[in-house]
């Protein structure tokens, strides 16, 4: 009884863990979707946000807003892998800055 317990216990754990980091990212989307959403190559949306100093890479090579520029068009996320204890960071875009850029490019036009 007591493992039928546990059993279920840990299955409705990880459920609600998976519901708790869905709603914390708050609609929020990586660069790499949000390029998908515009209709643009990933490898230019990251170019021209970096040539407009939306973004840097830092020392470790990870993709960071400007402070000075971050109008609400990005939050810094952590993220946690349970299954190997691996933590990180990662930048996402708001509502706000997909319509944003979504000015600044035309959506569906090559950064060029």
């Amino acid at each position: 009884m007591a493992q039928k317990f546990t059993s279920a216990w840990l299955k409705y754990s990880l459920t609600f863990r998976y519901y708790d980091q869905l709603v914390s990212q708050n609609l929020l989307t990586n660069l790499r979707n949000t390029a998908k959403e515009l209709k643009i190559p990933q490898n230019k949306f990251i170019a021209f946000l970096l040539e407009n100093k939306y973004i840097y890479r830092d020392k470790y090579e990870r993709l960071l807003p400007y402070a000075q520029k971050n109008k609400g068009y990005f939050e810094i996320k952590e993220w946690y892998n349970f299954y190997n204890d691996l933590v990180g960071i990662q930048t996402m875009v708001t509502p706000k800055g997909r319509e944003h850029f979504l000015i600044l490019t035309g959506g569906d036009v090559t950064c060029d």
